[in-house]
């Protein structure tokens, strides 16, 4: 089905109705954005809205889709503008719709272990406000410092720490949202256990903002841990890497709360490009592991983290390891990790995607993309050379993405 044409006028006088309901503040116009960018770090081709729409209430929110809806006019709903699917960028006659400055915790709960935030609320302020409080918010991205809880909500965000907590949608106990015609949906409710109804938490969560305008959102809160212990591993194989995997969560006593594993094509890439960060260990290994566990006990979880790692050192289940000795050391390796927060920077013009595979098959089909890119680079294939068209000609506009304000971990020579 053909999507019906938008028309100028009728974009128009939706605009001119969103001005009159919610004011200047709130609807700005072209001439009035001063430069404001409206694409994500996906390099994806975006031009201006015909309107900007930055509500600070659920109320505001509802009024501004509820005249859309009723002109047909379409919305961009923007968040961190962190995505890497072009989601949040404009392709042309629609009005754009930020959650920026529905920013802020609501509430910390200490007894249910529940925070209460608006959507425009960025990760690290979340994270830190768990902290303060006593607690540890589970989700963690390079991104952390720009990408909004609104929008690690609508794309299901994974992140760092998904082996053991699981997605973003784990993290979620209800949300509120604004559907397409200003319909209010949703609460506050802080139980784990809600069996009421349909599960619209579920629903709206990783719908990309098909559905409705993520407003607020329950978020679940977890023990802080009193001792992390974090290694970088080389590997000799695939299979020892998932041999690691199964036999750490089975061995380590408080589990596995990350197990990130790298190819040294992407060590390799990452070491030359950004030469402040440097991989922990002296020799090339097939393949890298930053393996991290978070438990309670310092002193039995540091002894039994070493035991562990040299039981799996001297079976030949890892070549080489580095314990971090101190948080900066862990920062350190993390910061190899989040180095993809840079890419925009590094490739400009790139594709992104995000597929996911069965542990057991990710290895070869890895190997098997690496071989046919090889090849395809060896080639005179017009593919690859239509591509490299592309980015040169996109590099030049895309510069701006190299600086977005997020933090990430920096990392020190150890």
């Amino acid at each position: 089905m053909q999507q019906e044409p938008i028309s100028a006028t009728r974009g128009n006088e939706a605009v001119a109705a969103l001005r009159a309901a919610l004011g200047a503040d709130i609807v700005s116009l072209p001439a009035e954005f001063g430069g404001r960018r409206f694409a994500d770090w996906s390099g994806t081709p975006s031009t201006d809205p015909i309107a900007l729409i930055r509500p600070r209430t659920t109320e505001e929110v509802a009024t501004a889709l509820r005249i859309c809806h009723q002109f047909r006019q379409p919305v961009v709903t923007q968040g961190g503008m962190t995505g890497h699917a072009g989601g949040a960028c404009v392709l042309g006659g629609e009005v754009a719709l930020s959650v920026e400055r529905m920013n802020g915790v609501i509430d910390i709960d200490p007894v249910s272990a529940t925070m209460t935030v608006f959507a425009g609320t960025p990760l690290q302020v979340v994270q830190e406000a768990a902290d303060h409080a006593g607690f540890m918010f589970a989700l963690d991205l390079g991104a952390r410092g720009s990408c909004t809880i609104g929008g690690n909500i609508a794309t299901n965000a994974g992140g760092n720490r998904v082996i053991r907590y699981g997605m973003m949608r784990d993290q979620v106990l209800d949300v509120e949202a604004v559907l397409a015609d200003g319909s209010v949906i949703g609460g506050e409710r802080k139980m784990i256990k809600n069996n009421t109804g349909y599960d619209l938490r579920n629903l709206l969560t990783g719908s990309e903002g098909t559905l409705a305008v993520i407003t607020r959102a329950v978020l679940r809160l977890r023990a802080k841990p009193r001792a992390i212990s974090t290694a970088w591993c080389g590997m000799p194989d695939y299979a020892a890497v998932t041999t690691l995997l199964g036999r750490a969560q089975e061995r380590l006593p408080a589990g596995v709360s990350a197990f990130e594993v790298m190819w040294p094509s992407y060590c390799d890439f990452v070491r030359q490009r950004l030469p402040e960060l440097r991989v922990p260990l002296a020799s090339d290994h097939a393949y890298y592991v930053l393996l991290e566990t978070c438990g309670a006990d310092p002193e039995r979880q540091s002894a039994a983290f070493e035991e562990f790692l040299a039981d799996m050192l001297n079976a030949g289940v890892i070549a080489d390891a580095a314990i971090a000795q101190s948080d900066a050391d862990a920062a350190a390796f993390w910061a190899i990790r989040d180095a993809p927060a840079e890419y925009p920077r590094l490739i400009p013009g790139r594709i992104s995607f995000d597929i996911s595979f069965a542990v057991a098959q990710a290895g070869d089909a890895a190997q098997r993309c690496d071989e046919r890119l090889r090849a395809l680079a060896a080639s005179d294939d017009p593919r690859l050379w239509a591509s490299r068209r592309r980015q040169s000609a996109r590099s030049g506009a895309r510069t701006w993405l190299d600086r977005r304000g997020h933090r990430r971990r920096q990392a020190r020579r150890l």
